[in-house]
């Protein structure tokens, strides 16, 4: 997805944008601003939810916030004169400037723990299909299961990443490349007892171990992957019987 450009040199927070002239809207008086770097001129809400848009921004405004509490959006377009793909398009604008948002901030995080979890509903299915021991969906995840991996800093109560996939090793590696993207260092992983967790903080944080020659005939040995030293993951894994909780099982997987 493109990142909101304002200017051709990018420049933001540096003291180079300045007020030129205004103009009335529906919305009432806007700016036309000049960068000072580049010389470009655009108006102040470029690249915003409300470039471009005839209705007040007051108006898509309250429309987004009856979206968020599952207002219909047939009520909706009769309270506001407006059709449902109307309110649609603004939901749109207003997801791409979010993800814009979160990828500017989400970056370089200092945090010292890292929280996987994932909650699942089922969304379709045609026959009952039984999930591996630990959790795992069965392969091609065609049981109907929707699975929503969440990635969480409890330090800070801060989402660091999020998806909606199968429970399989390749949503778990997706999930942690993404929050390694996010953070600064490696904190510690903690999660519940699904296998994938481990392979995939492997994948992501690990070193190459050189075997020795062994002066034999034949080629050497390949390199062998193991866990970056730094890295410290544990699991937290429930013990239940007939649906009720017995037990909490704590172990270290990696690290000290």
């Amino acid at each position: 997805m493109p990142q909101p450009r304002l200017f051709p040199c990018s420049l933001i927070n540096h003291g180079n944008v300045s007020a030129i002239a205004t103009y009335l809207t529906q919305s009432g008086k806007r700016r036309i601003v000049r960068c000072g770097k580049c010389e470009g001129t655009c108006a102040e809400t470029r690249d915003t939810v409300f470039f471009d848009l005839r209705p007040p921004a007051e108006k898509v405004m309250m429309a987004l916030k009856m979206l968020r509490v599952k207002v219909a959006l047939t009520a909706m377009g009769v309270g506001w004169g407006v059709t449902e793909a109307t309110v649609l398009a603004w939901r749109r604008r207003a997801a791409q400037q979010a993800h814009a948002i979160n990828v500017h901030l989400l970056r370089d995080l200092p945090v010292t723990q890292g929280q996987r979890d994932a909650m699942w509903s089922v969304m379709r299915r045609k026959q009952a299909q039984h999930a591996s021991p630990d959790g795992a969906s069965p392969e091609g995840s065609e049981d109907g299961r929707q699975w929503v991996w969440i990635s969480v800093a409890p330090e800070c109560r801060l989402i660091l990443a999020a998806l909606v996939g199968p429970r399989t090793l390749d949503s778990a590696l997706q999930l942690i490349q993404t929050t390694a993207a996010v953070v600064l260092g490696m904190p510690g992983f903690f999660s519940d007892g699904v296998s994938g967790s481990l392979s995939a903080l492997r994948e992501v944080s690990h070193t190459f171990k050189t075997c020795p020659r062994t002066g034999k005939p034949g080629r050497p040995k390949p390199s062998i992957k193991e866990p970056h030293p730094a890295l410290v993951y544990g699991q937290g894994i429930k013990k239940q019987r007939q649906g009720r909780l017995q037990a909490w099982v704590y172990r270290v997987c990696c690290g000290p």
